[in-house]
């Protein structure tokens, strides 16, 4: 790739390298800024676009929210995926294997035990007013009701 033709993007998502013109490993210049893109979406709060906390990021000084959705696993990854030295660095094919592999990802059962959990904190209070209107077939005189309506009509 040629280098002049390259221009720098928003400053949230640079690494330090691309600021000192080192344009030597532009595939882990993406990796950094995939990265800072799960921090800010997993974090909810904007990315400084410079000053302590802009460089605290940078140096992979971040940890993130205890949530359902980021585990440690993940949490290292992202650390490694920021790392100083770009040569540090997972490629982008390894980081898409790792997560594919579910090298960093909870246990089946934990991930069962989270969706239940995401069910019960999301769903259940919608459900509870939520009435779905009955669904009569006149040519077979049947009434069509789903567990989950019955379900909300015992509350």
């Amino acid at each position: 790739e040629d280098v002049r033709s390259i221009e720098d993007g928003d400053s949230r998502y640079l690494p330090k390298e691309l600021l000192r013109d080192d344009y030597s490993q532009l595939q882990k210049v993406d990796v950094f800024s995939t990265a800072l893109t799960v921090y800010e979406a997993a974090t909810q709060k904007h990315l400084p676009k410079n000053g302590p906390e802009w460089h605290r990021l940078r140096n992979g000084e971040f940890s993130l929210p205890q949530t359902l959705f980021i585990s440690t696993s993940l949490e290292k990854l992202l650390k490694k995926m920021v790392d100083l030295d770009p040569s540090n660095r997972p490629s982008a094919s390894k980081v898409v294997n790792l997560l594919l592999d579910r090298g960093m990802a909870a246990s089946k059962d934990q991930d069962e035990m989270e969706i239940l959990k995401l069910n019960a904190q999301f769903l259940t209070p919608w459900l509870i007013d939520f009435k779905p209107p009955r669904t009569t077939i006149s040519d077979r005189s049947l009434s069509l009701m789903t567990d989950n309506c019955k379900k909300i009509e015992d509350y």
